[in-house]
């Protein structure tokens, strides 16, 4: 199957494969940070795209975020935690709204890519957000997870 491509100058294919590799965990997973389903999302950036609000940085409670401190923070009605882990489409339009977010910051100046592809940018920002991408360059601050997802989609697109 070939997603339709969100994005302008960016194939479906690319797409495809560039959504594959942002699949990271199960669509019913909470990860030890606190993103949920496939995509990891994170409830910040969540929040950044008006789905979550009341945010908040707590100790978690129970599961992987127990005794963790961890961006929360509450889905906007109609939609739940529990609808949201349970909803594939639901998490991959988050995932489209972000990216297609960023790629407009991305082209307005707003965010610069430096030497990564657009596909690698987006990685980037995807799993460390803004500050992960200010300091791209600068390989001692890289996170191991984000380095991954960054050589699994720099070059896609």
């Amino acid at each position: 199957v070939t997603l339709p491509s969100p994005l302008e100058g960016v194939s479906g294919e690319a797409w495809t494969r560039f959504v594959t590799a942002l699949r990271t965990a199960e669509i019913s997973e909470v990860s030890e940070a606190n993103a949920l389903g496939m995509f990891e999302l994170k409830p910040k950036r969540l929040g950044d795209l008006g789905l979550v609000d009341n945010l908040r940085y707590v100790c978690g409670q129970s599961g992987k975020v127990a005794g963790k401190m961890v961006w929360a923070g509450n889905f906007v009605p109609p939609m739940t935690a529990k609808k949201f882990l349970a909803d594939p489409l639901a998490q991959y339009s988050a995932l489209t709204r972000s990216m297609q977010d960023y790629a407009a910051r991305i082209r307005a100046g707003e965010l610069v890519q430096g030497d990564a592809t657009l596909s690698g940018a987006l990685a980037v920002l995807h799993r460390g957000g803004p500050g992960a991408l200010k300091t791209w360059a600068d390989e001692s601050k890289r996170r191991e997870q984000t380095a991954a997802l960054y050589a699994a989609c720099n070059g896609l697109f």
